[in-house]
């Protein structure tokens, strides 16, 4: 990951790896609805200490998720949405994830768009004392609170347009913003994405 914090007082910018992912999912049920049971792990590279000086490039902490993901196919398009918790690590509170999205696919053309967010069970270690956090984020990512927060909560939306070269490979283009949140950051993003289905 790439960071870059710009403030009045300084500049500041670090990059490197953050964090390794490792994921498995289990089908649970095929019909009527599509449901399948998911367990990932996220391990850190950069744990975040309070004498930093670095710009954070991530969140700094071992997190491990259980997630229900289902989905159900319509004539037209699929309706799909996924619930679940996330445990982490560094003392921070836990989240509880959820989603909900459509996907349609005329012909060629493939449109998606989703709802997504978590919340805090605001069980985080400094909840009482909220500035501990601050003091570092402010000092190195110029107030910003997309990583370290205490008990953050967040809610997103994204769109994506693409199109279907074959059945198996997909290229598609989207758009992304924060609607609302507390203790985290607001912002946007566009992305591309190819996908090879097999």
């Amino acid at each position: 990951g790439q960071s870059k914090s710009s403030s009045p007082r300084q500049d500041l910018s670090a990059s490197g790896f953050s964090s390794g992912f490792l994921g498995v999912g289990y089908l649970v049920l095929h019909q009527p609805i599509l449901a399948v049971f998911e367990a990932t792990a996220t391990l850190t590279a950069r744990p975040i200490d309070f004498g930093t000086t670095d710009v954070m490039i991530g969140e700094g902490s071992n997190d491990s998720s259980l997630k229900l993901i289902f989905g159900k196919n319509f004539s037209s398009f699929l309706l799909y949405g996924y619930f679940g918790g996330t445990s982490r690590s560094e003392g921070r509170s836990t989240l509880l994830p959820w989603g909900i999205g459509a996907k349609s696919v005329a012909r060629y053309w493939i449109m998606e768009g989703l709802l997504f967010g978590y919340q805090s069970l605001k069980d985080d270690q400094y909840t009482d004392t909220p500035r501990t956090r601050a003091a570092v984020t402010d000092r190195v990512n110029a107030t910003s609170l997309a990583y370290f927060g205490v008990n953050p909560s967040l809610l997103q939306w994204e769109s994506a347009l693409g199109y279907k070269v074959t059945d198996e490979f997909h290229g598609l283009i989207g758009y992304g913003a924060t609607i609302t949140g507390s203790n985290s950051a607001s912002g946007f993003s566009v992305f591309v994405s190819l996908r090879y289905v097999f």
